[in-house]
């Protein structure tokens, strides 16, 4: 029996079915290119299969296109590294293949009934597979072969299949180190940085959304085909803002109506950032064909997440043309600070407040600097509440020198009170052991004149100054001894005693 097949004849009678339409609905050019594509694609690879199988030539082509024979093209499908994309589609063309062939009579019964998509995204849940008759298609080992299915979605809740070989799940497991490792090394030949580093700059690459769905009639059918469909993001569950739209939209469902999509990707143009960032609540809405919205929106799960908020590295920072460079816009009310590329943390607030409710608040470093901004005039308070003290526990305080050496409190200035004659040095109980000074100026009350020490003598600084004692006028002092020529002096009571300390007259000569 000749089991090779009219390939023209097959592909004509096969566009002849498609151009008839789905459900009475016109195919796309492109879409019917693709599928021929495809299915050239498909029987190619069959008529080799089936040659390294059917070596006594004892069957009818056709009767090899059963689930072994899908599953081993799958498997051949992932193992060529063909884009997942890529790959859904060829199984898509694969079953509306075997629908013609059931209308044509050349097959007895759908063998696409178990054949799934492979998932877009990292698989969770493996479906078992069938490996039989496939160790020709590739050298490697039959059971590095793996099939990944849909990953589950808070859209899409269908019963799976778990995988039950342990050794699938260590090839599985080699598979994905292998992979990653791969990754790694050639980001770091791109990249000199890093990559366990985390970037010091902002983040706003565009999102995208994996949507996986079930698409069914009003009676719970599965809808099986390609269909348009429209995502649309709002900020409210019902009515609310419009976010973001991908526009219509193609998609292909398998006979359980289950779809898979990347939002962004597969369907649309990227999702701005902001969107995520700015909006608490996010909702999906989907809309099929010309159907009105479905209901209820689906909430998306959004969070300012710490790996690539705009709170976070979505800062804006320091321009290297600024005034200041080491300064970034800082933070502002309800976001949260960072360390900019010039290490410095920047609070944008107006009166901010770093502020401990209990215990001690510490500021700690090998030197502490407190400073106002240049030309501010600002000043630094120190305000302890009443009660509170003050304390330098050790080292020297320094005021106008940076260096003070010899004295725990150095000046390098002038001291002096803020009011006059208001405040004391010392009082009657504590009192300064000693005062080490050159002058002392008194004012017209309390320490009187002025007084110099020059040649062993002590003398007032005005040399015309009386010196009076017993009182402060002439009048009442006991002795005056005038400081001016043709002045007086005099003993106004008492005796004077010259070598004698006991007068007995006015003047006593001892």
């Amino acid at each position: 029996m000749n089991l090779g097949y009219n390939q023209q004849n097959i592909e004509a009678l096969f566009k002849q079915y498609l151009i008839a339409g789905i459900d009475s609905s016109p195919i796309q050019n492109n879409t019917l290119k693709n599928y021929l594509s495809d299915v050239r694609h498909f029987l190619g690879w069959l008529n080799f299969y089936v040659k390294k199988i059917n070596q006594n030539n004892q069957r009818n082509f056709f009767s090899f296109i059963d689930k072994n024979a899908l599953e081993s093209y799958k498997i051949y499908l992932i193992q060529g590294n063909i884009p997942v994309k890529t790959i859904n589609r060829r199984l898509s063309t694969v079953r509306k293949f075997c629908q013609f062939c059931l209308s044509s009579k050349l097959l007895k019964e759908d063998p696409t009934k178990e054949l799934r998509n492979v998932s877009i995204s990292a698989p969770k849940n493996f479906t078992e597979i069938n490996t039989a008759n496939v160790d020709f298609i590739q050298q490697k080992p039959i059971q590095s072969l793996k099939s990944p299915t849909s990953t589950p979605s808070p859209f899409l809740f269908q019963n799976k299949k778990h995988l039950k070989k342990n050794s699938v799940l260590i090839a599985l497991f080699i598979l994905c180190l292998f992979l990653i490792s791969s990754l790694l090394i050639i980001q770091a030949k791109k990249n000199k940085k890093s990559f366990l580093t985390a970037s010091t700059l902002p983040i706003k690459e565009a999102k995208i959304l994996q949507f996986q769905g079930r698409l069914t009639d009003s009676l719970g059918n599965p809808q099986q085909g390609t269909t348009s469909i429209e995502f649309k993001l709002y900020d409210k569950i019902t009515g609310g803002n419009k976010l973001y739209s991908s526009g219509s939209c193609l998609i292909t469902t398998d006979k359980t109506g289950s779809f898979s999509v990347v939002i962004g990707k597969d369907c649309g143009t990227k999702i701005d950032n902001s969107i995520f960032v700015e909006t608490p609540s996010l909702y999906l809405g989907t809309t099929v064909n010309k159907d009105i919205e479905m209901t209820p929106r689906q909430q998306i799960g959004n969070v300012d997440f710490a790996n690539n908020s705009q709170k976070l590295q979505g800062y804006s920072l320091a321009d290297v043309n600024n005034k200041n460079p080491g300064a970034s816009q800082g933070a502002g009310i309800n976001t949260i600070p960072i360390i900019n590329q010039a290490g410095n943390l920047v609070i944008a607030a107006f009166n901010p407040k770093l502020w401990s409710t209990s215990g001690t608040f510490k500021l700690q470093g090998q030197t502490l600097t407190l400073t106002t901004n240049s030309g501010s005039s600002g000043d630094i308070t120190i305000s302890p509440d009443k009660g509170g003290n003050i304390i330098f526990n050790s080292g020297n305080i320094g005021i106008g020198t940076k260096n003070p050496a010899d004295f725990e409190l150095e000046i390098e200035g002038n001291i002096g009170p803020h009011s006059n004659s208001t405040y004391n040095l010392g009082s009657v109980d504590l009192r300064w052991k000693k005062i080490y000074v050159d002058e002392i100026i008194g004012s017209d009350s309390g320490i009187q004149g002025y007084w110099q020490r020059n040649s062993n003598a002590l003398s007032p600084i005005n040399n015309t100054d009386d010196f009076l004692l017993g009182g402060e006028a002439t009048s009442s002092a006991l002795i005056k001894l005038a400081g001016s020529i043709n002045g007086n002096s005099f003993f106004n009571n008492g005796n004077l005693g010259v070598g004698t300390t006991t007068p007995q007259e006015k003047i006593s000569l001892g």
